[in-house]
Order: C-alpha cells, then structure tokens, then sequence
C-alpha cells in the first residue's frame, strides 16, 4: 500500500503539471477503496496477531529476567522467542506505519488540487470536501490508527508491566 500511495503522490505531480485532475481524482479514489477493502478485512486479525505478539513479548521477556535458577539453553531459547516476538511486532506495525504516512501524504495533495487549478477551483473542492472529507488509513479493529508512535508505545507498556510484575513479586518474597 505505501508503494502505491508514494507512486500516486509523485506521478500526480506530473499530472498536476499537464493540468489532469481527473486522473488524478479517479486514481485516488480506488486508492482510498483498496486502503479501506484492506482495513476491513485485515484489521482484527492484525490487532490478535499485536496482541498476541504483545503477550507473548512480555513473558518472555519476564522469564527472561526475573526467573533465577534456569540454564544457559534455556535462557537462549527464551532470548530467540523474544528476538521472534519483537520480530513480528515490527513486521506487522511498521509497514502499515509507513502505509498510513503515505497514504497522509496522497490526501495531502488532493485537498490542495483546488488551489493548483484556479479555473475549476470551486468544482473541485466540492467533490473533495463531498467524497475524501476523512482520511484512509490502516487500524487495529478500528480501534487504534497504526503509527510509529503506536510501535514505541507498545514496547513502553510491555516494559512498565513486566517491570510492574517484577517488582510484584520480589514484594511477595
């Protein structure tokens, strides 16, 4: 999806130049369906695999930590769940990052067509405003919009409750 956004933003610069904003218009709204198709369609199982991955990142990287008496292969088994975790975290949320960022950029430059075509300036800020008012972007069951500051968020949580947990039960001994 990021490919597609980026090649539509730099491909209607051009457009903008040859004084196209129907194509420009056209190409943007299957855009906008696809990006929506996508979401509907893939943004629960995405928020289980997050919150899977989540957990499984928190007690592994509890064990980790906080159990004293393991061996040494254990603890390398534990350190590649976690490395395999922190993996698939990323792998999920910073390409629909980097999709919802371009996807930001291309409606960027359609809410500007109406200054870059005076004569029809009134025309095409109408359709804009009427079908491209809200902003497409890829969520987690609609709840969460997937951004970078959701990644950091993520491991900043997984830390304070493993930290939470820890010291939990370091009270109880």
């Amino acid at each position: 999806m990021k490919l597609l956004f980026s090649d539509f933003t730099s491909k209607s610069k051009d457009l903008i130049k040859r004084q196209d904003y129907r194509r420009i218009l056209k190409a943007y709204k299957l855009l906008t369906e696809a990006m929506s198709l996508t979401d509907s369609f893939l943004s629960y199982p995405m928020f289980i695999e997050v919150l899977v991955n989540m957990v499984e990142l928190f007690w592994f990287g509890y064990c980790f930590v906080f159990l004293p008496k393991i061996d040494s292969l254990t603890k390398i088994f534990i350190f590649i769940g976690m490395l395999l975790s922190f993996i698939l975290l990323s792998i999920v949320l910073l390409p629909a990052a980097a999709a919802n960022k371009a996807a930001y950029l291309s409606w960027e430059v359609v809410t500007s067509l109406p200054a870059w075509f005076p004569k029809h300036h009134e025309g095409i800020k109408m359709y804009v405003r009427q079908r491209f008012n809200s902003k497409v972007s890829l969520s987690l069951w609609d709840i969460y919009r997937i951004d970078k500051s959701l990644f950091i968020t993520a491991l900043g949580t997984i830390l304070t409750y493993g930290v939470l947990l820890g010291t939990f039960g370091n009270t109880q001994h």
